[in-house]
């Protein structure tokens, strides 16, 4: 369970995860359905955007009616979780859910109140109860902010992709 986790980690750790989830515990945390998702489209996307214009290494930058339209097609192998602060959408974060575990694929997030109410952490600490509950035995966090995904148990594994450039000389 996800309290045999909590139980799991070290006082620090575990010390970190009380105080992500008491920062947190104004927000609303409901999973969104396609048309909940078209419904929100335009906050959805600013939300995206605020974490897809801060990243360093960009491959492609995605039109959120995207996730509308997976969802329909993957039905209950995708979870769109939102975060609200009173009736303001201030985050959502995506994972998938595969044979070889739980793959954490986007989040949006308003980064004005991220460090107030603990928005990413708690976002960390969700798809690990997910993982849980559906029985994962790995999630996958994604390359970036590695040290905040430490903090919940995560570790580093090396990456191997392929990406080809459209110019000769790069």
């Amino acid at each position: 369970t996800f309290e045999h986790y909590l139980d799991a980690l070290n006082s620090k750790f575990r010390t970190k995860a009380k105080a992500a989830f008491n920062r947190s515990s104004e927000l609303t945390i409901r999973d969104l359905s396609p048309a909940e998702i078209e419904q929100h489209a335009d906050r959805i996307q600013a939300l995206y955007d605020n974490v897809h214009d801060k990243a360093d290494f960009k491959i492609g930058h995605l039109n959120v009616a995207l996730f509308a339209c997976m969802m329909r097609e993957m039905s209950d192998k995708l979870i769109f979780r939102s975060y609200w602060q009173t009736e303001q959408m201030i985050g959502f974060s995506i994972s998938l859910d595969s044979d070889q575990g739980l793959e954490a694929f986007v989040v949006g997030i308003d980064y004005s109140v991220n460090a107030q109410l603990a928005l990413y952490s708690r976002m960390l600490y969700d798809y690990i109860a997910i993982a849980i509950e559906r029985k994962k035995l790995r999630i996958v966090f994604g390359r970036t902010a590695g040290e905040i995904k430490s903090t919940v148990g995560a570790f580093p594994v090396d990456l191997r992709c392929c990406i080809r450039h459209p110019g000769r000389i790069s």
